[in-house]
């Protein structure tokens, strides 16, 4: 059985106009193939997405996400322009897929419960100052990262933590002890186990040496909200 999806998006940033298209057949490293057509006018982008099995509609976001970023990343390296791809919808031609995607993560969006953004910044804005403020304002950067580039997200997640123990680190003057000293103080301060810490990390490794690595949407919400349980621990002990 085939099915047969479409996309609607956007190119970033529109001032830079970009008009292309290309086709690519896919063979997946779970099984299963599929073919994908990308058209882009002035910026605006529509796709189309045949397989022969199904997915759920954040997963084929993702791998329609990454298919159309690679092409292009390969245009920014030749340009200098750092173009970006914005996926608004996704429909299927009997509209039982219709669906329009959120601008934020829902999963961390509930994470934190009712949110006083007033409060979160006359609390936190401080801590993020001078020498120490550097290591938070990078664990910071890496968690929008995180959010943004779903296939990296694990790599983004656990240099976030290690931003996060050496901010620990450095308020804990322990800098000059070993790694392992280093994380078992920072395990003490946000009561976490390694095993925990090791969730995110193995999904890491590969990535950060330059493996491609396949994930499935649960599994990326796996890393952001341990992740984010992680962080959330830290940032009330600080």
């Amino acid at each position: 059985m085939n099915f047969k999806f479409t996309f609607i998006g956007v190119v970033l940033p529109e001032r830079a106009q970009l008009s292309f298209g290309f086709e690519v057949k896919l063979n997946f490293i779970e099984g299963g193939t599929g073919e994908f057509k990308c058209s882009i006018v002035n910026n605006q982008l529509l796709a189309i997405f045949e397989l022969h099995h199904e997915e759920d509609v954040m997963t084929l976001r993702n791998i329609a996400h990454n298919i159309i970023l690679s092409n292009l990343s390969l245009i920014g390296f030749y340009s200098g322009i750092f173009y970006d791809v914005k996926i608004d919808r996704i429909y299927n031609d009997d509209l039982t897929t219709n669906y329009v995607y959120g601008v934020a993560n829902t999963d961390i969006q509930n994470f934190w419960g009712e949110l006083d953004v007033s409060e979160m910044i006359s609390r936190f804005r401080p801590k993020t100052a001078g020498h120490p403020g550097v290591l938070l304002n990078r664990a910071l950067n890496d968690f929008m990262s995180a959010l943004k580039n779903i296939d990296d997200a694990a790599f983004f997640c656990y240099r976030a933590i290690e931003s996060l123990r050496n901010h620990n680190s450095l308020l804990q003057n322990c800098l000059d002890k070993s790694d392992s000293a280093q994380w078992l103080s920072f395990r003490e301060k946000t009561n976490c186990s390694r095993e925990e810490i090791d969730e995110v990390k193995i999904y890491a490794d590969d990535l950060r040496h330059g493996k491609p690595v396949a994930v499935t949407a649960e599994e990326v919400k796996h890393i952001l909200i341990t992740t984010w349980e992680i962080a959330r621990k830290y940032f009330e002990k600080i």
